[in-house]
């Protein structure tokens, strides 16, 4: 066999999909386990939302089953740029 160093299997992506983005009262967080992958699937139980300063603003348990949208509110937040992280997974947002 004839070892080439390239990795044949997909990339799994560490982004989040978050929508809407820009927000102004909630955003929600693609479903865990989605049928085609992608997803929160095995990133962790608690999202931690950061400002720019790198201050955790927020910690929120999920508690969702599959199949569902993770939707959090945002709505006390000042306007600015934000970072969602759950376990390894992590995406960004802006507050409008």
């Amino acid at each position: 066999t004839i070892t080439t160093g390239i990795n044949d299997n997909p990339v799994e992506t560490r982004e989040l999909i978050i929508s809407p983005n820009p927000a102004s009262e909630y955003v929600e967080i693609l479903p865990l386990n989605p049928p085609h992958g992608g997803g929160i699937q095995g990133g962790g139980s608690e999202i931690k939302i950061y400002n720019t300063f790198g201050d955790n603003v927020v910690n929120y348990e999920l508690r969702i089953t599959n199949y569902e949208n993770a939707r959090i509110d945002i709505s006390h937040l000042p306007v600015g740029l934000y970072f969602i992280q759950i376990g390894n997974k992590y995406g960004k947002f802006a507050k409008v």
